[in-house]
């Protein structure tokens, strides 16, 4: 399965979120894995958006980037360039030096590439520090990068291996290449669009207007002096800093900067008056007013300017296109897509007889047909538009089909495997109510398949239904359980979407585990039916024959069928999905296929569609009629975060993205917990030369009891540990002078913490509890009172060793709370007291050993230099922070052997392999994966003689 990487820096319009999901269905239909990456998302991208902040000091809270310590980094020559753009972002409002935030975006790019293993980054402006050194970086790792941005014709993208302007691919190429045979389809093709599709639509920034251009114009009039209308693209963000290199070259070979080809145009054409309209990015440049007597820098409406232009001239801005749109010859000086094609005037190397054949519209009628033929090609091969457009159109499935092929060598065949993208024909969908209302009234012959969900109820029933279950909690137990605990990845890769089961399976759980839910639920729907239903759509449904009737759902049987007949339609037939979906599932086969399997007499010429859903475009493409209706109505949505749930606000909020749940709680202070407490319950384990395979079958029960209690004392003490981190974002931070708050952490904020945690933290505590006096475990303070079976009960024991517990929660609140409360300069030392005391409480409820005692404060020293950096304004993503640990490690175990016998030590050979394994967590896990416990039991039984 490969792994693609959509990186973004540009706010995401509705037509972009079409665009990217679109672009998802297709690589996901090639069992591809599509992650986006971008400062803005929209609600449709959220379930594979990952955010990152423009601000680049952001990004390093955001991600927590102090725990990467081994970031790639690119060469001295090409930091020094990025350095140098880095310099001159726009927003960044930041004290930090460019170099620095170069290593903030080294690390984070090394982040991302090391947790995706991306096969392909389809990246904006490659040329823009964010994503320039992603692709740098990701270029060094062999793994492909094309160019992603918006295309220079309305919602369309460049999506290619070049890059933007004078890197393109098709530079170089010559029309005759490119057009070949087919020019009278494309010229064809190209003229349509072109008069249809209004340019003066496309402009993304807001127009000033300068009194000073009236002013130019009078003069105009009054000399006849033609008029030369200059718009530079955005220098800043294409690769025109620093001055004089490669990057810069590829645009304009003349020149250092736009305003230089500018005054280079004024200078050779005296005659003319020059207006050098500066890109919205250049307003925080110090730009003269005026440049000798005909070059005027002048910040008006773009429209005007060309209105009144006897030549565009431009090194490569995008507005070239509209102009060219409107017949105006247009004088190029940078290179791009258009240059060395007889469509523009091309004046990279001499300026003066291609502006002469300009002023004098030279052969100007044969560039404006080879512009509207190249209009037709970029249309069917060169440009992406979205997944919605006209069929002769290249789409997210053809540019995806070219991507797989070129990179991969591998040709899917796509185009029939996506059907999320919504390849409907927008001439057949009506979106008029009225129209509707009147088919409904009128049309006594055909089917209707009428939607549910937004359509004839103005909510989801699946969430709905959600929001009933009671407790309330419950569905959030589950929601988080269904969430991280199902391999997702691992389904997709055979075939088993996400989106497919999510809500079957979340419906399924609460039904299995809260059945009275099914009760309250029909209880509930009438008055959902009263408050929700589209009562416009069933008063005219209601009074229809039912046998003309289906409703057409992805949701559950078991929830619509209440809801139904709550409306008064018990007899109209209902096509949903199953309660657990298989091959033939309406969510796999689509509601098309669905329909004509399970309605008798079906016919798509005899069926009527009413929906609210772009996803339904196989009814859409096929039946008689089609309405696509939005009713405006509220999207419902159950809110996991409604009640607590262990880890959610460790890992979506404090830690968003970062993985730090995964990572560094359960593959590195568990695993640690692990080996320093309850290897150490077992010292028969760590010597399997002593130990034959009976004696060690019958440690393997109280082994797991064991585990699962240090599993229910871990996720306990961390339940709480959570309020700390709480009161560290929303408290602690308003008190430094620098504070590192997570952007995440803002949804967290009535995020209801207590009592729950407190609930969550006993209860787990006393299961855990339970769970080590199962297993034989004596608490080190209960050892010297308990010198038989009769001295203490089982209950009393379990309560002390509860109050034991409950004690050590208690006192790492307070710790916590002196920490956020400290000055910011002490708080140093209470980071290492509450770090030593978060591992070293578990020894008061198992016993450990004296190797055990030098891991876990080998474990606090790992983390204690890295904060202490941090605090200091330090260099952490060089800080050898595993390394520290083994150091560390192997440094007081040293120590203690001058304190106590060797003989003390004698798991140390046990634990120091341990400690190898976990020195970095993914050689741990890698040694993990390849275990094979057959061997060992081979090996045992052959030393037993069985």
């Amino acid at each position: 399965m490969k792994n693609v990487i959509a990186f973004n820096l540009a706010k995401v319009e509705e037509q972009d979120a079409k665009f990217f999901r679109g672009l998802r269905d297709a690589f996901e239909a090639t069992d591809a894995k599509f992650s986006f990456f971008s400062p803005q998302s929209h609600p449709d991208l959220q379930t594979f958006h990952h955010p990152f902040d423009w601000v680049i000091a952001n990004i390093e809270k955001q991600y927590d980037l102090k725990e990467i310590n081994s970031a790639q980094r690119l060469p001295e020559a090409q930091r020094e360039i990025w350095i140098a753009r880095i310099a001159q972002l726009s927003l960044q409002g930041t004290d930090r030096t460019p170099a620095q935030l170069l290593d903030i975006l080294e690390r984070f790019t090394s982040h991302v590439l090391d947790t995706f293993q991306p096969d392909l980054i389809l990246s904006w402006n490659t040329l823009c520090p964010h994503s320039g050194v992603l692709g740098e970086l990701a270029r060094q790792r062999g793994c492909s990068v094309y160019l992603m941005e918006r295309g220079f014709l309305n919602n369309s993208w460049f999506i290619e291996p070049g890059g933007l302007v004078g890197h393109s691919d098709l530079v170089e190429r010559s029309y005759e290449d490119l057009i070949g045979a087919d020019e009278q389809r494309l010229h064809e093709l190209g003229r349509s669009y072109l008069g249809t599709h209004p340019f003066e639509d496309m402009s993304r920034y807001a127009q000033n207007r300068d009194p000073r251009f009236a002013a130019i114009l009078e003069h105009k009039k009054a000399t006849a002096r033609p008029l030369i209308g200059f718009f530079p693209p955005d220098d800043l963000s294409l690769g025109f800093i620093p001055a004089g290199i490669e990057d810069q070259r590829k645009h304009v070979p003349l020149y250092d900067s736009s305003l230089d080809a500018a005054i280079a145009l004024a200078e050779t054409a005296p005659e003319c008056d020059v207006v050098f309209k500066p890109h919205p990015s250049f307003r925080e440049l110090d730009l003269p007013e005026q440049v000798g007597n005909n070059l005027f820098v002048i910040d008006h409406d773009y429209r005007d300017v060309m209105a009144h232009a006897d030549v565009v001239a431009s090194t490569g801005s995008g507005l070239i296109v509209t102009a060219m749109a409107q017949g105006q010859p247009v004088l190029q000086m940078g290179r791009d897509q258009f240059s060395f094609k007889n469509i523009t005037y091309d004046a990279q190397t001499e300026i003066r007889p291609a502006l002469e054949a300009a002023l004098a519209h030279e052969n100007l009628e044969n560039r404006r047909h080879r512009f509207t033929t190249f209009i037709g090609y970029a249309l069917t091969s060169y440009l992406t538009s979205g997944p919605n457009a006209d069929a002769a159109f290249r789409r997210p499935v053809d540019t995806v089909r070219d991507i797989m092929f070129d990179c991969f060598g591998e040709m899917p065949n796509i185009q029939t495997a996506v059907r999320a993208t919504h390849q409907y024909n927008d001439d057949r969908v009506n979106t008029n109510r009225a129209e509707l209302f009147q088919t409904l009234g009128t049309d006594t012959q055909n089917r209707f398949l009428v939607d549910f969900d937004h359509t004839l109820m103005f909510a989801n029933s699946t969430e709905l239904f959600l929001q009933q279950v009671r407790p309330n909690w419950g569905f959030v137990v589950l929601h988080w359980l269904v969430t991280w605990l199902i391999p997702w990845k691992a389904l997709a890769r055979r075939g088993i979407q996400q989106h497919e089961f999510y809500d079957p399976i979340r419906i399924t759980c609460c039904l299995f585990f809260m059945p009275w839910t099914l009760w309250s639920w029909s209880k509930a729907a009438p008055g959902y039916v009263e408050r929700m239903v589209n009562f416009a759509l069933l008063e005219r449904l209601t009074s229809m024959d039912s046998k003309r009737i289906a409703i057409v759902s992805l949701g559950h049987p078991w929830l619509l069928r209440p809801l139904l007949n709550a409306m008064g339609l018990k007899d109209v037939q209902l096509i949903c999905g199953h309660v657990l979906p298989g091959p033939h599932d309406i969510r796999r086969r689509g509601k098309l296929a669905t329909c004509a399997q399970r309605i008798s007499e079906f016919s798509p010429d005899q069926s009527i569609i009413i929906t609210d859903s772009r996803d339904d475009d196989d009814l859409l493409n096929n039946t008689r009629k089609a309405f696509l209706i939005d009713w405006q109505d509220r999207k419902n949505k159950a809110d996991p975060l409604a009640h607590y749930f262990p880890f959610v606000l460790t890992d979506r909020g404090k830690y968003a993205g970062a993985n730090v749940v995964k990572r560094h709680r359960f593959q590195e202070d568990f695993p640690v917990i692990l080996a320093a407490f309850a290897l150490a319950v077992f010292p028969a384990l760590t010597s399997f030369s002593t130990l034959g395979l009976a004696e060690f079958v019958a440690l393997i029960p109280s082994a797991l009891l064991v585990a699962l209690s240090c599993l229910c004392y871990f996720i306990s003490f961390n339940a709480v540990y959570e309020i700390g981190y709480w009161e560290n974002d929303f408290v602690a931070a308003q008190k430094e002078a620098t504070p590192n708050v997570s952007p995440n952490m803002q949804k967290f904020k009535d995020y209801p913490l207590q009592p729950a945690v407190w609930i969550w933290a006993t209860v787990l505590g006393a299961l855990g509890t339970a769970l080590a006096q199962r297993a034989g475990i004596t608490s080190p303070l209960l050892a010297p009172f308990v010198t038989s079976a009769d001295t203490l009960s089982s209950g009393a024991e379990f309560c002390i060793l509860l109050l034991i517990w409950c004690g050590v929660l208690a006192a790492q609140r307070g710790l916590f709370h002196l920490h956020n409360h400290a000055p910011e300069r002490h708080r140093i030392y209470t980071f290492w007291s509450l770090h030593a005391f978060k591992l070293l409480c578990y020894g008061l409820i198992f016993p450990t050993s004296v190797a055990g005692v030098v891991l876990i404060i080998a474990q606090v020293y790992r983390h204690w230099p890295n904060y202490l950096i941090y605090r200091f304004q330090g260099d952490r993503a060089h800080t050898p922070k595993y390394g520290a640990r083994a150091f560390f490690f192997l440094a007081f175990s040293l120590v203690i052997l001058f304190a106590v016998p060797l003989s003390s030590l004698v798991n140390m050979t046990w634990l120091a392999g341990v400690w190898l394994f976990l020195y970095r967590q993914e050689y741990f896990t890698a040694v993990l994966a390849r275990l094979r416990l057959s061997h060992f039991i081979h090996s045992k039984l052959r030393q037993d003689n069985i």
